[in-house]
C-alpha cells in the first residue's frame, strides 16, 4: 500500500511540474492613439475565445505623457480593464528609451528602440515615466510581468552618462593615475 501511495504521489508531483512548465501562448496587442474601447475589448475577446491566456503590450510613453504634468492613461486603462474582464495576463513592455513627443520632434510616432537614455536629464525623465506606469498598473490582476525594454542593445557610445560612469569605475578600480597607467601600459 505504501508503494502505491508513493507512486501516486510521485505521478501527481511530476504531472504538476509538467503543467507548470508548459509555456503560455498568446499574442502581442498593438494599440495606437485613437483606437476605441470597443476595438481594444474585441481583441481581448478574441484572445479569450482562442484560449490564448497572455498578451504582450507596449506601454508607449509618447501616447501617455501629453506635456510636462499631463498624463493620459485612457488607452492603457482600457487595455488593463479588458484583460481583467477576459482573464488575460499582460506582459507590459516599458518604453523608457525615449521621451514623449512634446520633448523632441524625433519622438513623434516613435514607438520602439533599443538604446538607453544618454543624458542624466533623459534618465530622470525615464525614471518618472517608469514610476508613473508601474504605480498605476502594478496592482492590476491582469499584470503578469514587466519587460524593461524591447530588444535592448546599442553600440558603445561616449555619451554623458557612459563617460561619467566609466570615469567613476576607473577611479574606484585604480584609485590613482599611476596604477591605471601601469595596468594599461600607458602614460
Amino acid at each position: 500500500m505504501k508503494k502505491v501511495l508513493l507512486l501516486l504521489t510521485l505521478l501527481a508531483a511530476s504531472s504538476l511540474s509538467i503543467a507548470q512548465s508548459v509555456p503560455k501562448i498568446g499574442a502581442q496587442i498593438w494599440i495606437e492613439s485613437g483606437q476605441t474601447s470597443e476595438q481594444i475589448d474585441g481583441w481581448f475577446s478574441i484572445l479569450s475565445e482562442q484560449k490564448l491566456p497572455v498578451a504582450r503590450k507596449f506601454v508607449m510613453w509618447n501616447f501617455i505623457q501629453k506635456d510636462l504634468d499631463t498624463w493620459d492613461y485612457t488607452l492603457y486603462d482600457q487595455v488593463f480593464r479588458s484583460a481583467e474582464n477576459y482573464d488575460i495576463k499582460i506582459q507590459a513592455t516599458l518604453t523608457a528609451h525615449h521621451g514623449p513627443a512634446f520633448v523632441a520632434k524625433d519622438n513623434w510616432y516613435r514607438e520602439q528602440g533599443g538604446s538607453i537614455p544618454s543624458t542624466f536629464s533623459e534618465l530622470e525623465a525615464s525614471k518618472r515615466y517608469i514610476q508613473n506606469i508601474v504605480t498605476r498598473y502594478r496592482s492590476s490582476p491582469a499584470l503578469e510581468n514587466w519587460w524593461l525594454m524591447n530588444e535592448p542593445g546599442q553600440n558603445p557610445v561616449a555619451d554623458e552618462i557612459a563617460m561619467k560612469r566609466f570615469r567613476d569605475w576607473l577611479m574606484e578600480k585604480y584609485a590613482r593615475i599611476e596604477r591605471l597607467n601601469e595596468a594599461w601600459r600607458s602614460a
